[in-house]
Parts: C-alpha cells; structure tokens; sequence
C-alpha cells in the first residue's frame, strides 16, 4: 500500500465510535485478552464504555476485518495451553494499521479540543 493510499484508508476510518476508540487506546498499551480488553475499556473510560461480552467479541471481529488489530501469536506459555484453554484466551494487540488510524484520531480529538476551546466553550489552561 502506497503512502498516499494508507493516508486514504486511515482517514476513511475516521471518526472512530467511542468503544471502537477505547479498545484501540487500551491495547495501544500491550496485548490482551478479551476480559483484560473489557476491564481496560471500564478504567480508561471511567465507567463511560461499558463493554459486555457479546458486544466486545462484534467489536473486535469488526476491528480485525478492518485490520486495527490483530490476534497476538501464542507464546511459550500459552503454547502449553489446551486448544480449549486457547480458544477461550485469545490475545488480541493493537496493529500498525490502528496505532496510525489512533494518532489520526488522537490528532482529529485534539482539533476539536482547539476549536471548542476557542469559542470560549471549554476552560483553557489557567482559566478559571
């Protein structure tokens, strides 16, 4: 893929859904499970995403089809793990594809913060 056809997908992501957002944010940190991705989402969010079961696994199918993340390769430890175990533990981490489409938003955020700011909607620093 070419820069300039990336630049185009990236913005064609754009805006991300909230949920769609955090899961990003929280595996941006490092691979998780699907609990730890829930439970990530919860604390990042400070309880303004909830995400339950059936929606976080639509979720994250959606954010693998579209190529944001991806399924993390077992390591040593999991290699040890029944095919049962696996199943029910599969690690998910944030692809470069979605650390890109998250610095878009990131940046995208950031305007908006700016232009909010500058109607005099939002507290600037060192206003009261």
């Amino acid at each position: 893929m070419s820069t300039a056809e990336r630049r185009r997908a990236v913005a064609k992501a754009l805006p991300l859904r909230p949920r769609d957002f955090y899961v990003l944010l929280v595996l941006a940190g490092g691979e998780l499970h699907g609990y730890g991705i829930m439970k990530g989402v919860e604390r990042e969010s400070r309880g303004g995403v909830t995400l339950e079961v059936g929606s976080l696994y639509r979720t994250l199918d959606r954010l693998l089809a579209a190529g944001l993340i991806e399924e993390a390769r077992a390591d040593s430890a999991a290699a040890a793990a029944t095919a049962a175990d696996m199943e029910r533990r599969r690690n998910y981490r944030l692809a470069s594809f979605g650390r890109a489409v998250m610095r878009a938003e990131a940046e995208r955020l950031q305007e908006v913060v700016r232009m909010v700011q500058a109607k005099g909607l939002l507290r600037g620093a060192g206003e009261p």
